[in-house]
């Protein structure tokens, strides 16, 4: 019932056709999408913490940049792998503090690394790949202290960083 002075009006409509709706779609935006926040924790484990670059296309060759040592963790076993070419990196981290000793353990299906390791303290005295001593050069970052060495082949025992 209708006050006087008030006017509503109602239209109703049904429209039937067998082609598919070709309305413009509002944008609409309540922040981010569900996944973004995920690809973002994803990129600060992957790339960040656990230090695993993809620089080269499925794998063929990788960036390994470990920064377990500015955490609490003295051991991390990560991979990373794309199902679609069944290409990967993965690697054991075992960090030695009494022993000033980084144990790495690198595998995948690339052929070429480039390894840049955080060191907890000082600089890199050391570093044998395969049993072997291997030319490295130490780097500073800021107030961090990290090891760079390029592997042109895939190691086939650990790679030892004393410092």
């Amino acid at each position: 019932m209708l006050a006087d002075g008030d006017s509503s009006v109602m239209v109703a409509a049904i429209s039937v056709s067998d082609q598919p709706v070709a309305f413009d779609q509002p944008i609409r935006s309540c922040g981010l999408p569900p996944c973004w926040p995920q690809a973002a924790v994803h990129f600060a484990v992957a790339e960040g913490l656990a230090g695993i670059e993809d620089t080269g296309s499925a794998f063929s060759v990788v960036r390994v940049s470990p920064r377990w040592s500015a955490s609490q963790a003295s051991q991390a076993a990560v991979t990373l792998h794309y199902p679609a070419s069944d290409a990967y990196c993965a690697y054991n981290y075992q960090l030695d503090r009494a022993a000033c000793k980084i144990t790495l353990d690198l595998t995948g299906s690339f052929g070429r690394s480039e390894i840049h390791c955080l060191l907890p303290a000082g600089e890199a005295k050391r570093v044998e790949v395969n049993g072997q001593a291997v030319a490295f050069k130490n780097s500073r970052i800021e107030e961090s202290n990290y090891v760079d060495l390029v592997l042109d082949a895939l190691p086939r025992g650990s790679v030892i960083i004393s410092y």
